[in-house]
């Protein structure tokens, strides 16, 4: 058996699968920029200078409540979140009340201050 295929049905079936590769590569990208731009929190320049305190302070003028995220798994990340959003805000110190995961999603809870120094 011998197969025809006009000039249009051709096109058709290679622009199908050109387009298929292009979606695919698309999907692709999109991916790969979600999964490592979403869990990289670097700490800012600012966020460094935000003291972590070991116990809630009572000395010191609260600046607000935070909640700093990662979805990479990081604890860290998601606290720098946090300090990052604190400082921000002209926090300098910051207390972390609860951490907590869900699967590879950190979640951290912290009170920002402003202690005078």
């Amino acid at each position: 058996m011998k197969y025809y295929f006009t000039i249009n049905q051709a096109e058709k079936k290679l622009g199908q699968r050109g387009t298929m590769k292009s979606f695919t590569t698309i999907l692709l990208g999109l991916f790969l920029l979600t999964s490592c731009g979403s869990g990289d929190k670097k700490l800012s320049e600012k966020g460094l200078s935000v003291k972590v305190l070991k116990n809630r302070s009572t000395d010191c003028q609260v600046i607000g409540k935070y909640q700093g995220r990662n979805n990479g798994g990081s604890v860290e990340l998601a606290r720098n979140h946090a300090r990052n959003q604190a400082a921000e805000d002209g926090a300098n110190s910051i207390y972390f009340e609860e951490e907590f995961a869900n699967g590879a999603r950190w979640t951290v809870h912290a009170i920002a201050y402003n202690c005078g120094n």
